[in-house]
């Protein structure tokens, strides 16, 4: 079974890599594009995932 975090990293991947060509393709940018590909596919998820009140569930985690 999938984990709703696991489904979270899946979008963020699947978005990144044509959110990454589409800035590259504008900009001519690999840095920019880099930046693009490294922000929606890891920055972001794991910033949801990581966040201490999950708001998507209820949860909250302990610390």
């Amino acid at each position: 079974m999938v984990t709703r975090e696991q489904r979270v990293v899946l979008v963020g991947v699947v978005l990144a890599v044509p959110a990454a060509y589409l800035v590259y393709a504008l900009t001519g940018s690999v840095p920019l594009a880099g930046a693009t590909l490294l922000g929606l596919g890891f920055v972001i998820p794991s910033g949801i995932n990581g966040s201490r009140r999950d708001w998507r569930d209820g949860r909250t985690e302990e610390r």
